[in-house]
């Protein structure tokens, strides 16, 4: 199969360190579409949610996905890796943060191969995984703001 690409951008109005405390934590991915229940499997060392740590990403149709954080340079920097081969294959997600006046741009990358199992179904899969970043990075931005403004106005609920 071959590689796909995907890029996807949004400004978020919150500091990068805001945002990239979202992004590290997958529980908060757990409010995008697809996504059932999220939990740590394997925790990273010596941060719980960085380099080394997994994820366990249960779809709603009950298909776990295991993902290793692979990169973690905060605030800046931040990515994974699938475990294993379904349903892609050599999947690398990278986000980048860059301070923009107050906010943060956020712009994410995705290679991934997906799996023979997807061979008649290539459109799907490009569909469902530009569908997703642009869900995830939704929710980190709405997450994101959220904590922002909470910190802001003291609100700590």
């Amino acid at each position: 199969m071959t590689e796909m690409s995907f890029h996807d951008h949004a400004f978020v109005n919150a500091p990068p360190e805001t945002v990239y405390a979202v992004l590290s934590d997958h529980t908060c991915w757990s409010a995008s579409g697809d996504w059932e229940k999220i939990s740590l499997a394997t925790p990273g060392h010596p941060e719980p949610e960085g380099v080394g740590s997994v994820w366990d990403l249960c779809l709603k149709n009950h298909w776990v996905v295991q993902h290793l954080v692979n990169l973690h340079f905060p605030p800046r920097v931040f990515g994974y890796t699938q475990v294993g081969d379904e349903p892609a294959k050599e999947h690398q997600g990278v986000v980048v943060l860059t301070p923009n006046g107050g906010g943060t741009d956020l712009d994410w990358y995705m290679t991934t191969s997906p799996n023979t199992s997807w061979a008649d179904r290539r459109d799907d899969f490009r569909q469902a995984c530009a569908r997703g970043v642009r869900d995830l990075i939704e929710v980190a931005t709405r997450e994101a703001e959220l904590r922002h403004t909470r910190h802001r106005t003291g609100v700590t609920a």
